[in-house]
């Protein structure tokens, strides 16, 4: 399957743009889930709400009863202000700069470039959309309950868009809550 490169970029530098404006600090999630959502849907994919604590949920595109692949982001963000800095965001040139930029907003917009040409392809019949749970999760910024639940739905294998350290990272060792 040949890509086109060019298409992608645009889409996902606009897209980018866009979630950047987006507040959705952690517990303010819903605009950004509520965006993705329509976002998706638009492009023809089905969605569904993974409910996760009071009124937040998990957003699950193409929703798989035991997938095989789950490619998952974080939607919410650090503080607008961290240490009494505020966090603003900025484009110089080609380089986005700011709060969610890396972490994990630019994954996300890349994430809905590659759905948007999938999508684009399996509408001309030249491929078809693959059998893969995209997932939009909540709360990773803080306790990690969108994570837990998301971990619940099972599945053999996960890509998880998170640039720690900017490294390959084969395998994490999550979370445990013990009560004593």
């Amino acid at each position: 399957m040949l890509l086109d490169e060019k298409r992608m970029a645009v889409f996902a530098g606009q897209e980018l743009q866009y979630l950047l404006e987006i507040d959705s600090v952690s517990g303010n999630e819903a605009e950004m889930l509520l965006y993705l959502e329509k976002r998706c849907r638009d492009m023809g994919l089905p969605t569904k709400q993974q409910k996760v604590v009071g009124e937040r949920y998990n957003l699950l595109v193409n929703p798989l009863s035991f997938p095989e692949l789950m490619i998952t982001a974080h939607v919410d963000t650090v503080p607008p202000v961290i240490n009494g800095t505020p966090c603003r965001h900025e484009i110089v040139g080609e380089r986005f700069y700011g709060r969610g930029a890396a972490d994990v907003k630019g994954g996300i917009a890349s994430l809905l470039a590659a759905l948007n040409e999938i999508t684009i392809r399996s509408s001309e019949g030249t491929e078809n959309i693959p059998p893969v749970m995209i997932a939009f999760n909540i709360d990773e910024e803080r306790s990690g309950c969108g994570s837990e639940k998301l971990a619940r739905l099972g599945g053999r294998y996960a890509v998880v868009i998170e640039p720690t350290e900017m490294k390959l990272c084969t395998a994490q060792c999550g979370s445990a809550v013990l009560h004593l």
